[in-house]
């Protein structure tokens, strides 16, 4: 910032982290600790800790939010070595606080004595004559609209705006992003995106939303800019602390035990669905007989029969590996549940994960990470380098109506990210892979793991994130300057008239796939592949016992029974009939004839006609493992192990300079089977 001030919108809840589970928590409020918490809680520690920051300026939504931000500015500004003044403004005094701006003067007189240079000052009201200096206001989430219709009012260009995207799948979130494509929006203002599939998202949906809006296509300045993390808080385990959380857990702490970590909401529908990381651990215990495998989960359950359910769903797919389920709430696990793990583990498949915040607090504590290739995650973890990426896939048009169902309150929100969930797959063999890889070689695992924080302090930790945020305010605050000049205000004013008379028309004639687009739309770039109708597959050997187990595990399903996975219920005997129509039999042992997507989803709506819920079902199949994708007609086999001309090749062109790059990349190809 040119006078280093800036305006901060302040609510509690968003700056607090929830640690207990709240079985009252109604729609949209948080049941116990999420990463978005942890976001804003730890940003706003940096930001008063690492920014060059003069002058904060607090806009409180209520004053029940002023004794929360006195306390943590009083414990973080305490150890700051500049001065920094924070000033508090009740949400009621905006326009005030718009109306009273010095205007384009780019001298702002420092009004903190050189005597109380290091002495932090917390205003709880503004003095009198004391204007406002702040020209930015940052929200820690999506800002409201009417913040936007507030500024044209009382005085056009008086701030630019500024909010950081968390979970954009919800109803809530939708509306919201429709609203802002027809509010005055500003070229100085910025939604701050966190990840490439997030920004292609809201590219996607306001491009959508565009079709309805009388031909006017949205203006929404973007700008992506990472989370950061606390990495003097988040650094790798002493032997000490190693040992001394793994006594607390029943571990011991010997090489031959390894323990993978998972951290986060323990919520199959919500966060990630644990079938994957249990199924592909049971592999590699059965590959590793002489090392004993444990899955360590930390974090919190919404009830009960969650947590008996996942107890049972580990015993079922996981029978021989130890899984020990820790209170991610409790203070001492959220800081040391990580100094047991040998490695991270993160196969997330919820449309509600945007950023991966626990994966760079893994990285930054010396771990390596398997992560699904999946929206945010994609943008942190360096597949090779830094741990290794899963792949995951959707059926396009397997969810045809599922958002207008959401829309329109036909669903639940829970119901929505459920039905979303039970269509995405993860590549739980190729998890399997990847875990083998690194239980069996401890140098990999230690070498990922070293350039894992090496790689999240070069480019996550905050004192290098928040000085992308003050160039980002910077920017926007000279873009506001150069639209506020008298010289071009009568010219911009016009514009800006027009085009929020425009922006302002009546939009409630537009219909639910204009205010959310299908998901094959909205959500296009979170999935490594998307499959369709003429996706080849074959069946498991297994495929009746696994379904049958599907069926019966209430993580796999959502209607007793029966999966419903796109709304509708399509019974064990249709499924059964449509797996045995393409069954074979030779001798003693049941080959099975590989087809499509398309002619299995055919075979089951067979009766019914309901071919979307068929097609639903059929990416339901996929999840859980009765399906499995099949290679293409004409695909090149795989060969057993490279030629010997390809291993020439390769070698030539990564020795180019690369020497250190073959060293650490050798030992994992050869790992690889085949």
């Amino acid at each position: 910032m040119t006078d280093h001030s800036l305006a901060l919108f302040f609510q509690s809840a968003a700056f607090g982290e929830t640690l207990r589970v709240r079985r009252e928590a109604g729609p949209g409020r948080p049941q116990g600790l999420m990463g978005r918490e942890v976001a804003a809680t730890s940003f706003l520690r940096a930001l008063l800790q690492n920014g060059r920051l003069e002058l904060l300026e607090a806009i409180l939504e209520s004053e029940r939010d002023r004794p929360s931000l006195l306390a943590a500015c009083q414990s973080t500004l305490a150890g700051r070595s500049r001065a920094c003044r924070v000033r508090m403004t009740p949400l009621a005094e905006l326009p005030r606080w718009l109306r009273d701006r010095h205007g384009t003067s780019p001298h702002i007189e420092k009004t903190t004595p050189q005597v109380e240079k290091t002495t932090p000052q917390i205003e709880e009201a503004a003095q009198p004559g004391d204007e406002p200096r702040a020209r930015v206001l940052h929200f820690p989430n999506p800002p409201e609209p009417s913040f936007a219709w507030t500024r044209r009012v009382y005085r056009p260009h008086a701030m630019a705006i500024s909010g950081v995207t968390h979970t954009l799948c919800s109803s809530a979130a939708m509306r919201l992003i429709w609203d802002w494509t027809r509010a005055p929006v500003q070229p100085y203002d910025r939604l701050i995106t966190t990840s490439t599939a997030v920004t292609r998202m809201v590219r996607a949906v306001t491009d959508v939303m565009a079709e309805g809006n009388q031909g006017q296509h949205p203006f929404l300045p973007i700008a992506q800019l990472p989370i950061g993390i606390d990495h003097l808080r988040h650094h790798p385990a002493t032997p000490e602390q190693r040992r001394a959380a793994r006594v607390k857990l029943g571990i011991p702490d010997d090489p031959r035990h390894i323990v993978l970590l998972f951290v986060g909401r323990l919520s199959h529908h919500a966060k990630a669905h644990p079938g994957p990381l249990w199924e592909a651990a049971q592999h590699v215990q059965t590959k590793c007989p002489n090392q004993t495998l444990h899955v360590v989960m930390s974090g919190w359950f919404t009830n009960d029969n969650t947590r008996s359910s996942f107890i049972r769903t580990a015993e079922r797919l996981a029978p021989a590996v130890d899984t020990h389920f820790v209170d991610g709430l409790d203070a001492y696990w959220r800081d040391h549940v990580w100094d047991s793990a040998d490695l991270f583990v993160s196969l997330a498949d919820s449309i509600q994960e945007t950023f991966g915040l626990t994966n760079l607090e893994a990285m930054s504590r010396g771990l390596p990470v398997i992560a699904t290739d999946w929206n945010g995650y994609r943008d942190t973890i360096v597949d090779g380098k830094t741990g290794f990426r899963v792949a995951t896939a959707m059926v396009r048009g397997s969810l045809p109506d599922v958002t207008a169902q959401l829309m329109g309150g036909c669903i639940s929100y829970d119901q929505f990210l459920a039905r979303v969930g039970q269509t995405v797959i993860v590549d739980t063999a190729a998890a399997a892979r990847a875990i083998q890889t690194l239980v069996q070689d401890t140098a990999l695992r230690r070498r990922l793991g070293q350039q894992a924080h090496q790689h999240v302090r070069r480019h996550f930790a905050w004192d290098q994130v928040i000085p992308q945020y003050e160039s980002l305010w910077h920017e926007m605050d000279q873009q506001r300057r150069e639209v506020e000049a008298p010289t071009t205000q009568a010219r911009i004013t016009t514009s800006i008239t027009k085009e929020s008379a425009s922006s302002a028309a009546d939009s409630t004639t537009a219909g639910v796939p204009e205010l959310y687009p299908p998901i094959e739309v909205s959500f296009a770039g979170y999935p490594t592949h998307w499959l369709d109708l003429q996706t080849p597959i074959r069946f498991t050997s297994d495929a009746t016992q696994r379904l049958r187990c599907s069926l019966d595990d209430p993580l796999c399903q959502h209607t007793p029974g029966a999966p419903k996975s796109g709304g509708r219920i399509i019974d064990f005997e249709t499924i059964r009939q449509a797996i045995s129509g393409s069954e074979t039999t030779q001798g003693n042992t049941a080959s099975w004839k590989a087809t499509t997507l398309g002619e299995l989803a055919s075979r089951m709506a067979d009766g019914s006609g309901d071919r979307a819920g068929a097609l639903a079902t059929a990416a339901w199949l996929m999840k859980y493992g009765v399906v499995v994708p099949a290679p293409r007609a004409g695909d090149a086999p795989t060969p057993a192990k490279p030629e010997a001309g390809v291993i020439d090749c390769t070698l030539v062109a990564t020795c180019m300079g690369r020497l250190d790059d073959l060293q650490q990349s050798l030992p994992t190809w050869i790992a690889q089977p085949g």
